[in-house]
């Protein structure tokens, strides 16, 4: 996902300090379907390294409107 400078975080340790404080949950918001608002849902993550995991159920909108991440 690309994340505009001014909205990243300073390091992984500053990301990885609030999960630890009890954050296991946010907000996937992906663009929507054009001339329509973005999709926003509520979404459970989990931790592995320095990446975050999510799980969408197939129906979910947020899916085919994601692209994944290549590392």
């Amino acid at each position: 996902m690309f994340i505009q400078p001014w909205d990243a975080a300073l390091d992984d340790a500053a990301w990885q300090a609030w999960i630890a404080g009890g954050h296991d949950s946010g907000v996937l918001s992906v663009n929507g379907p054009p001339g329509s608002a973005p999709i926003a849902a509520p979404t459970h993550f989990a931790t592995h390294d320095t990446a975050l995991l999510i799980h969408l159920a197939r129906p979910n909108p947020a899916w085919k409107r994601s692209r994944p991440i290549r590392t």
